[in-house]
């Protein structure tokens, strides 16, 4: 095996689990190899019905290790030791790990099973903090070889909360954390809408036709300015969604995130293929802007991030970048400085010459820069997108969202249109423009081009291996042409019974 590379990287998967016979051999195979008071030390507790699971936590470990050595071997998984990561009981720890997970990891550590490098920290911002790293082993992959299921055999998100409420803004931010809260029938309401769809778009699937593997890799910037290598995986389990709220009010965000597919640019998403077809993307016309025309009874007189002064040479996409910027934050001053650390290059005295005279063409928008305004207008386009993706499911026809955009197969563009102008109504009482994009790759006078999907190609392997998997999903209707026969049959023999 190869040196650890710690930033190689993936997180632990807290609802990653299998009932598969193979994984409990495999667990009782291991746990066997302990002694009797290393095997007390991670022995489970039986419940108020004297039965337990004796390796909860080890078959977690295990089946998360098995995880990374399908995706890749040289993999390894970053692991949290507090007790602070270990809360059980929360509703997001749906599989109550406690901290015996890192007992479990010890342990195999010791025996040879996993290789592993500490945690690093610190408290300079010269270096990268990180979490302690853990690989599957030599050994370990030696047992891991003679296992037949694959990762479709696995369960990955068991149990998983769909609603989330955190306490900041941003759930990337690592000192945001997950809130506690009771249940009430809106909320109810609203996770049965999110399990609908998560469990709509487990049997539909969704790629990148122009990868090559099912992950790309791309350089970022953290908040410390230090460049960090990301991988982003495109497997089916991506596709998993929730509705995350912020500041701790469910009136407050509450977009649609999760979905793999929200992390590529809008270039790679024009690649995206969906049950072996192409797609499009729509998305609402300067839905921000526009919502806050109809809170402040204005208008505009065409494109929200357009005016008549020219101050600059690329002022429309500058205006559009500035406006969201600056409708966000809670000052302006703080808004230009958020878009400066994002586009880099542009003079503060210049920004605000073009907010002047954008708030001089449009004075009803004075009032929303500076406002905070963005965290309930994003609550407001979440649940418009809850409206068109309620309609999709009802119809069984998949569909991603990306906060107020989505991406469908081509064939389902007027389907799309119409729910988006009846979403949109329902929620705001109007109707707001919205664009069709198309890529012109594969559409051409009317003619649907595959030219990314090629016989044999990493992509065409891929969604034929699915489809084998999943025929129902992508012969529907053959299917429903072979059900309603099937009961035409049925009723024919009750007739024949009541002749007879």
């Amino acid at each position: 095996m190869a040196k650890i590379d710690p930033w190689h990287s993936r997180p632990f998967d807290v609802h990653v689990w299998s009932d598969h016979k193979e994984v409990m051999d495999l667990t009782e195979q291991v746990f066997k190899t302990f002694t009797p008071e290393e095997q007390a030390m991670i022995k489970g507790r039986s419940n108020n019905r004297g039965k337990t699971d004796l390796y909860k936590h080890l078959r977690h470990v295990l089946v998360d290790q098995y995880v990374s050595y399908k995706l890749d071997p040289r993999l390894c998984t970053g692991i949290a030791r507090g007790a602070k990561h270990w809360d059980v009981g929360s509703r997001y720890n749906a599989l109550n790990l406690s901290r015996r997970i890192v007992d479990v990891v010890d342990l195999l550590v010791k025996h040879k099973l996993l290789d592993s490098v500490n945690h690093s920290y610190h408290r300079n911002t010269n270096g990268r903090n990180r979490t302690g790293r853990i690989r599957p082993s030599g050994n370990l992959i030696s047992l891991f070889r003679d296992l037949t299921i694959e990762l479709e055999d696995i369960e990955f998100h068991k149990d998983e909360e769909v609603i989330i409420l955190n306490d900041k803004d941003d759930p990337t931010d690592a000192k945001s954390k997950s809130q506690p809260y009771e249940d009430t029938p809106e909320i109810i309401k609203m996770r049965k809408e999110v399990q609908a769809y998560n469990a709509m778009m487990a049997e539909h699937f969704v790629d990148v036709a122009s990868l090559s593997y099912p992950y790309l890799v791309r350089q970022i910037r953290n908040k410390r300015g230090l460049v960090d290598t990301q991988r982003i995986w495109t497997t089916q389990d991506k596709k998993f969604t929730r509705r995350t709220f912020s500041r701790g009010s469910f009136e407050l965000n509450g977009r649609w995130n999760g979905g793999f597919w929200q992390q590529l640019s809008k270039e790679l998403r024009k690649d995206i293929f969906i049950d072996g077809s192409p797609t499009i993307e729509a998305d609402y016309s300067g839905l921000h802007p526009n919502l806050l025309a109809l809170e402040f009874d204005g208008s505009f007189d065409g494109d929200p991030y357009t005016i008549d002064k020219q101050l600059m040479d690329d002022q429309r996409q500058v205006m559009k970048g500035l406006l969201l910027k600056v409708i966000n934050a809670k000052t302006i001053d703080s808004g230009i400085r958020a878009f400066q650390t994002d586009e880099h290059g542009y003079k503060k005295q210049d920004l605000v010459k073009l907010l002047e005279a954008y708030v001089e063409q449009y004075p009803f928008m004075r009032e929303a820069i500076g406002s905070d305004k963005g965290i309930s207008l994003m609550y407001t386009d979440s649940q418009i997108v809850a409206e068109v993706i309620n309609s999709f499911v009802a119809e069984d026809i998949a569909i991603l969202p990306i906060h107020d955009s989505f991406i469908v197969r081509e064939e389902d563009d007027d389907f799309l249109r119409q729910e988006m102008y009846n979403a949109c109504h329902k929620v705001v009482g109007e109707t707001l423009k919205f664009d069709i994009e198309y890529d012109q790759n594969f559409i051409n006078d009317g003619t649907i081009i595959n030219s990314l999907v090629k016989p044999n190609s990493p992509y065409d392997i891929r969604w034929k291996s699915w489809s084998d998997r999943h025929p129902k999903s992508y012969y529907p209707d053959l299917v429903d042409a072979y059900e309603e026969e099937l009961n035409d049959q049925e009723i024919q023999r009750l007739v024949d019974n009541d002749t007879n």
